[in-house]
């Protein structure tokens, strides 16, 4: 039986493993470090309020809710909700999410900055 030939693995075999790259350029020595990439993520959905009445921005909200619920291939939990940065909506908006109808549904929402929400809604 002929045993296979093991060798001790050198620190480029180990960078090139890792994905470390080390060079050097003009005496200066340079250590790269190339990291995997996360896996591509479906884009939650994006619903703008923005410019909308009081009346047609909660039955816009009311609609995909409808929605989300009632289509199985639709597996988005968080939801982008553009208010705008001031005005009705951006403070209805909190109390929508709290004291409504739909409060029941959402499992948790926070601003994303001045003018957005981003929403998770609850499994059903």
């Amino acid at each position: 039986m002929v045993k296979p030939h093991r060798r001790q693995l050198s620190q480029d075999d180990i960078d090139k493993m890792t994905g470390v790259s080390d060079s050097v350029s003009g005496g200066v020595r340079v250590k790269i470090i190339i990291k995997p990439q996360p896996p591509a993520r479906t884009p939650s959905p994006v619903l703008d309020l923005h410019g909308m009445t009081e009346d047609d921005a909660w039955n816009a909200i009311v609609k995909l809710w409808d929605e989300l619920q009632n289509n199985e291939k639709i597996k988005m939990r968080t939801i982008t909700i553009i208010t705008g940065a001031s005005g009705i909506l951006k403070q209805k908006f909190p109390v929508w999410m709290t004291e409504s109808a739909i409060s029941d549904r959402i499992q948790s929402h926070r601003a994303i900055n001045n003018g957005s929400w981003s929403v998770v809604v609850r499994k059903i």
